[in-house]
C-alpha cells in the first residue's frame, strides 16, 4: 500500500467521525470500523486525533 494511499484513508476516516461527532453511539459505531481499514501506526494518529478533537470540544463549551 503506498503512503499516499494509507494518508488519504486516515484522512477519510477523520472526516467521516467529523461528520458523525453529534451523535455519540454513531460516532463510536464508525471509529471501531475505522481500525479495520487502518495500520496499527495509523489508529494510533487517529487516537490521537480523536482524543485532541475531544479535548477542544470541551475547553470551547
Amino acid at each position: 500500500m503506498t503512503a499516499f494511499r494509507k494518508s488519504s484513508m486516515l484522512n477519510y476516516c477523520k472526516a467521516i467521525l467529523q461528520k458523525v461527532s453529534f451523535n455519540r453511539k454513531l460516532f463510536l459505531k464508525e471509529y471501531r470500523k475505522s481500525h479495520s481499514w487502518l495500520s496499527a501506526s495509523e489508529i494510533g494518529e487517529l487516537r490521537s486525533w480523536v482524543r485532541n478533537a475531544t479535548i477542544r470540544n470541551q475547553t470551547s463549551h
